[in-house]
């Protein structure tokens, strides 16, 4: 049986849940059926080793030192990349990302590649996004016309979960059967206690880990408010933040104003996540909105009871008050009284994480995504 040649567009190798996602993907696909290739506006990004290490062809577009160089040049590129999908021979080019979508989508006509696959990693109807300014009502018309359009251009969508298919279809009018969920899944063998020189953990301390960019999106402010009442009650509470991001200097002036140095640290981007994970007692998360969370089923990996706001894909890794807490959006208290409920029932935290851990391995696994995968790209 002849292998396909499939090719991944992603804006860059930076960090992020989208770009981890097809990492796993080329690491895990099965290379007897499939022929992978990765294409990148630049090869720029802390990812960069991982996939130049997985020893497959990669297209990237050259940086231009001037903007307006950049912004008219970059027009052209389109003819470059499909001259490497034609080469290639691809088959299949799936679109990551709403910046590279009608690049892959014009790029795939020329080349007259035969599927043309985009995923939906969000919702993308704005509702959570404040207008400040004409830039952010331009950004927010530049964004509806990208998916729009690769929505009507693309032969298969796959959205993240069944909220940003059902979303996404409504506000951009494209047909449910046009759409087909594929849930993130993550490598469990990454999440092996074993593996890790796992230092005791501090008893005298209640470790609460929160996973993300330092952006409004995951609602971090929200997150400090609850922080900044639940240590009245409970001082030996340590929240560690992984991640960086725009809002990094006014976190952190949040933190210095509000007192809460000692109970609050900003770790940065981290590659031993999973460590960290092993070393807390509760996951965080007070997203705005989501997709579908890689760090949310990270957290389940390791077993930790989770408390997330109910927002994209969540409440379809956690059930409420099964295998964690789901909390409303942008509401502190609730995230106040379900930290207290955690802290003072172990036994409770026990039994989330217990079942939050037999949740992934039973739905949430990479084998699983990518068999499901493969049934589109078949």
């Amino acid at each position: 049986m002849k292998r396909k040649n499939i090719c991944f567009l992603l804006g860059s190798f930076q960090t992020g849940g989208a770009e981890n996602n097809v990492l796993q993907i080329l690491k895990n696909l099965d290379n007897t059926k499939y022929n992978p290739h990765i294409a990148v506006f630049n090869d720029s990004g802390s990812l960069k080793k991982d996939f130049y290490d997985l020893n497959i062809p990669i297209y990237y577009s050259n940086n231009f030192k001037y903007k307006l160089c950049k912004k008219i040049f970059h027009r052209f590129k389109v003819f470059s990349f499909s001259k490497f999908l034609n080469k290639n021979n691809i088959d299949i080019l799936h679109i990551h990302l709403t910046g590279c979508f009608i690049f892959g989508i014009i790029s795939a006509y020329l080349s007259n590649i035969p599927s043309k696959i985009i995923t939906w990693h969000n919702i993308y109807d704005n509702s959570q996004r404040k207008w400040r300014n004409l830039n952010d009502l331009f950004n927010h018309l530049k964004g509806f016309t990208q998916v729009k359009i690769a929505s009507m251009l693309s032969k298969e969508i796959i959205a993240v979960s069944n909220k940003v298919k059902k979303r996404n279809c409504s506000f951009f009018n494209v047909p449910l059967n046009k759409v087909t969920v594929v849930h993130n899944g993550i490598d469990i063998s990454r999440f092996n206690k074993k593996t890790y020189n796992l230092k005791e953990k501090n008893i005298k301390n209640f470790e609460i880990v929160a996973v993300g960019t330092l952006q409004r999106q995951k609602g971090y402010f929200i997150m400090l408010d609850a922080i900044k009442e639940i240590i009245k009650k409970y001082p030996y509470i340590i929240l560690k933040i992984l991640g960086r991001g725009p809002d990094e200097e006014k976190i952190k002036k949040y933190i210095y104003n509000n007192k809460l140095s000692d109970n609050v640290l900003l770790l940065g981007n981290r590659n031993d996540v999973p460590s960290i994970l092993f070393r807390s007692d509760l996951f965080l998360m007070t997203s705005l909105w989501e997709g579908f969370s890689i760090a949310l089923l990270e957290a389940m990996a390791v077993g930790l009871p989770i408390i997330a706001t109910d927002v994209g894909g969540n409440s379809e890794a956690i059930n409420n008050n099964v295998n964690g807490i789901i909390v409303p959006v942008e509401n502190s208290q609730s995230v106040i009284d379900s930290i207290d409920l955690l802290i003072s029932n172990k036994s409770i935290r026990e039994k989330f994480g217990k079942q939050a851990y037999k949740d992934l391995n039973s739905k949430f696994t990479i084998d699983t995504m990518i068999k499901n995968l493969c049934k589109v790209y078949n």
